[in-house]
């Protein structure tokens, strides 16, 4: 019996009835108790629990970690950052400033720079939390970043790709963040992986998964989609559906086009006049089943028949209507306004200009979207260059931003570094806002303004500090929306200015 056992059992029974006896081991516990005064069973019972307890807590050796040390980390072979962009770095991983963190990430790597191992743990733990960023906070860990990502499961999942092991043991979470990044580096073997566990997967998961596959999409991928299109679940069939009707080569595609041919085609009237006719589908047969047509429509403004036309015609190229038609693009859309059918027209030839990138299609649709897609859909699919002219005509238009909830759309879809003549339309048509309204505090405008400090031009910010500076100097009391624009972009500036040094 234990020394413990012992104890509680002359405890409960009473040490008056029966004496307490420690069992005879070799250890020194038991040897201290022996030396105890067996004549006062009282005071030897409870100075051997109080031996035994002390002895518990501080005798015990301690806990031995039997995996094996890491190798050591290789030296690294890039340079590391300047301390003053340390600075920088830690107050936008704190929350300062936080929008302008990726451009720091991509302006250090393209310096062919690292991130200083001291504030290492910190970018990988927001590397886990965003992993929208870890494309890239990757490039700049260098050699001690990586190898410490490696010592932290959570870590590891988001930033280590040599083995692959969170796609087979991690949770649903890291297995979707290893997917995309993977998929952005390596399409082929991200694809690979998807199909060696499709028939495991949950349908939900598989619809969740096939959408990363938007990443990189090309006609290598056309065979796994259209194997998932024989899917018995529809979320699955659909979303196979949606990355096969931006490819205009696709099998798809051309079927999807046989579909329109049959139930919409152009004519003259007896009066000359040109007018589309339209026939809705009789049927949701098995080929459109499989294709993905959803049978119930996501709202009661549309019927069921029109929205499985809406459905075919937004997997069909924009081109293909202005050949069928030998009309331009206008001359399809007038016609469309006055039919019948123009929302469901209109609605389709929207997701395809916007699935197949047909700029002109795109811009032409700009001008009769308001009651149909939302404009900013549209918007964000035009290609850099085509937004800033469609943005600076509107600057141009209203020059002091009288009506900005259509500019913060705008302005949110530019994504890109934009170039130095349309940021400086922009710091002027900010200059004259300014004037009007003195910046008044409105959540949209700060939004805007937070976008501008992010994506001017570099070459201009000096032109923007002193430009709103300059309009400013007769007013004795600045706006909090002005000072949060200054103190945005002076801190851009000086970010830039460290990591370029």
């Amino acid at each position: 019996m234990s020394l413990w056992s012992e104890i509680v059992k002359t405890a409960v029974i009473g040490s008056e009835r029966q004496a307490f006896t420690a069992p005879r081991t070799a250890d020194s516990l038991s040897s201290l108790i022996a030396r105890l005064d067996e004549g006062d069973r009282d005071r030897s019972l409870l100075a051997a629990a109080a031996a035994a307890a002390l002895y518990e807590r501080a005798g015990r050796l301690p806990m031995k970690d039997t995996q094996a040390s890491p190798e050591a980390c290789v030296c690294d072979d890039l340079p590391p950052c300047s301390a003053r962009a340390v600075e920088h770095l830690r107050l936008m991983i704190g929350g300062g400033y936080q929008e302008l963190l990726p451009e720091w990430l991509t302006r250090v790597r393209a310096a062919g720079q690292r991130v200083r191992e001291e504030v290492l743990p910190a970018l990988l733990e927001l590397g886990r939390a965003r992993s929208d960023l870890s494309d890239a906070i990757l490039p700049v860990l260098g050699h001690r970043g990586k190898w410490l990502a490696a010592q932290n499961s959570d870590w590891d999942a988001i930033f280590g790709f040599e083995d692959g092991s969170v796609w087979e043991r991690g949770s649903l979470e890291q297995r979707r963040a290893f997917l995309t990044l993977l998929r952005r580096r390596d399409p082929a073997r991200a694809r690979q992986l998807l199909l060696g566990v499709w028939e495991q997967e949950s349908p939900k998961n598989r619809a969740d998964f096939l959408a990363i596959l938007a990443h990189g999409l090309s006609p290598d991928d056309e065979l796994f989609l259209e194997s998932a299109l024989d899917d018995k679940w529809t979320i699955v069939r659909r979303a196979a559906a949606e990355l096969l009707s931006s490819l205009p080569e696709s099998a798809f595609v051309e079927r999807m086009s046989e579909r329109a041919k049959r139930l919409i085609s152009f004519q003259n009237n007896a009066r000359g006049r040109f007018e589309i006719e339209i026939l809705l589908p009789e049927e949701r047969d098995e080929g459109m089943m499989r294709d993905g047509i959803v049978k119930v429509p996501p709202h009661s403004q549309i019927g069921e028949k029109a929205w499985w036309l809406q459905q075919i015609l937004s997997a069909v190229p924009p081109s293909f209507w202005l050949q069928s038609a030998q009309r331009t693009v206008n001359d399809l859309l007038k016609i469309a306004k006055k039919s019948e059918w123009s929302q469901v027209l209109l609605n389709g030839w929207c997701r395809a200009a916007i699935s197949f990138g047909d700029v002109e299609w795109i811009e032409c649709l700009l001008e009769v979207s308001s009651n149909y897609m939302p404009a900013e859909d549209l918007f964000a699919a035009l290609p850099p260059d085509r937004q800033e002219a469609m943005v600076g005509r509107l600057l141009r238009k209203d020059s002091t931003w009288s009506s900005f909830n259509q500019l913060y759309w705008f302005f949110k879809s530019c994504r890109h570094q934009w170039s130095e003549h349309f940021s400086s339309e922009v710091v002027r048509g900010l200059s004259k806002h300014h004037e009007k309204y003195v910046l008044k505090n409105d959540i949209v405008l700060r939004n805007i303004i937070t976008m501008i400090v992010c994506h001017l031009h570099p070459l201009i910010i000096p032109e923007a500090i002193s430009g709103l500076n300059k309009v400013t100097r007769q007013i004795t009391k600045r706006a909090p929306m002005l000072d949060h624009f200054l103190d945005m972009i002076q801190f851009r500036n000086e970010m830039l200015k460290e990591i370029e040094k």
